[in-house]
């Protein structure tokens, strides 16, 4: 399975290099790539990265590309809205539970790009969106809101 390479696994990865004084050349060696491969990583030339490759990399540097954190505290009053939304409406129950059957068929074939913290509205916006233009859909639904998650 191949994933996206983008601008912060990049960042991500630079930082621990620095940190942990790892060369270009360990890196492609830990991925069983050829010496050119990191600089490629690195500086956008590659476009997708594989899982064993993507798991070296991790490995070597002692880092994690995607995390899932439990947040705790307040919640902002838009995502209460979307919360109560989600209580109150069988459409949005339905997207719920599509969403986590395609989830499960993809067996970790999704990998959500990286959203900067700056973007979420927005995105979480457009999910909204999709969903009220997609009510009785919720397959549908679950189909667009990957794709954007994915993009």
């Amino acid at each position: 399975m191949s994933h996206p390479i983008t601008e912060a696994m990049r960042q991500i990865t630079l930082q621990a290099i620095r940190q942990k004084g790892i060369t270009k050349q360990q890196i492609s060696e830990a991925t069983g790539n050829g010496k050119t491969w990191a600089t490629k990583f690195l500086d956008g030339t590659l476009k997708t990265i594989k899982d064993d490759a993507l798991f070296a990399v991790e490995e070597l540097l002692g880092i994690n590309y995607f995390t899932i954190e439990r947040v705790t505290g307040t919640r902002s009053p838009l995502a209460s809205k979307i919360a109560a939304l989600v209580d109150a409406d069988p459409a949005f129950a339905k997207l719920a539970a599509a969403l986590e059957e395609a989830l499960t068929k993809a067996h970790g074939a999704f990998a959500s790009k990286y959203i900067p913290t700056q973007d979420m509205t927005k995105v979480g916006q457009q999910i909204i969106t999709i969903c009220f233009a997609n009510e009785d859909k919720p397959g549908k639904v679950a189909r667009l809101v990957l794709e954007l998650l994915s993009k």
